[in-house]
This record gives structure tokens, C-alpha cells and sequence, in this order.
């Protein structure tokens, strides 16, 4: 009887691990309508720290839909798209270093670098 329960159980453990390791990389089409709208949000914002900023919190949310976990830097090196590698990394510059102000050719080259990951995963 106890080895009946334990099999049931551990068939069930598996079951849940599968389903759960199917949904993960994928986003729902309404998480991606989401993603879509604040992108498109960001795209017009006038100031190139806050477009920059936008962009980076809008890359680690889809990140996180899409169940990768850490900090932006850890999900990006899991993830590993280099240019918007490179893009965080101004990000961070702006966050952290008093007075920064991103140019526009800096930011615009961020945005598009965040753009092609959000878009190759909302399409």
C-alpha cells in the first residue's frame, strides 16, 4: 500500500516538473501584448536615461516571464545576448554614476539593442 503512495506521488512530482519545464521560455500572448505597450511606451520617452532605464526593466521582466532567475546580469549571461549586454552595462552607468547622462547616439543604440531581444521573444 505505502509503495503504491509513494509511486503516485512521485509520478505526480514528475508530472508537475514536466508541464512546468514546457511553460518555461514561453511567454502568454497576453504577457507579450504587455511587453509590447510598455515597449512602445519606452520608445517615446524624450529623456535618453529614462529610455535607457525603461528599456532595461522591461528586458528583465520578459527575462523573468520567460523563468529565468538572478539578478539582470545573471539572467542576460544565462540568456546571452551580447548587445544587450553591452546596453545594461550603460544602464548601469546611469544608475550609478552621479551626473551621467547618456548620449542620444548611446542611448538610441541601447534601445535598439534591448528592441531585438523584447521583439525576438514577443513575436
Amino acid at each position: 500500500m505505502i509503495w503504491g503512495v509513494l509511486i503516485l506521488l512521485a509520478l505526480l512530482v514528475i508530472a508537475f516538473l514536466y508541464v512546468f519545464h514546457l511553460r518555461k521560455g514561453r511567454l502568454s500572448p497576453h504577457g507579450k501584448e504587455r511587453l509590447r505597450r510598455r515597449w512602445i511606451d519606452a520608445q517615446t520617452l524624450s529623456d535618453t536615461n529614462s529610455r535607457v532605464l525603461e528599456g532595461d526593466k522591461i528586458l528583465d521582466a520578459l527575462l523573468m516571464e520567460l523563468g529565468f532567475s538572478g539578478t539582470l546580469g545573471e539572467k542576460l549571461r544565462a540568456a546571452d545576448p551580447n548587445a544587450a549586454w553591452r546596453a545594461h552595462t550603460l544602464r548601469n552607468r546611469i544608475a550609478h554614476e552621479a551626473g551621467f547622462i547618456a548620449s542620444e547616439r548611446e542611448s538610441d543604440a541601447a534601445m535598439r539593442a534591448f528592441g531585438s531581444v523584447i521583439r525576438s521573444f514577443t513575436r
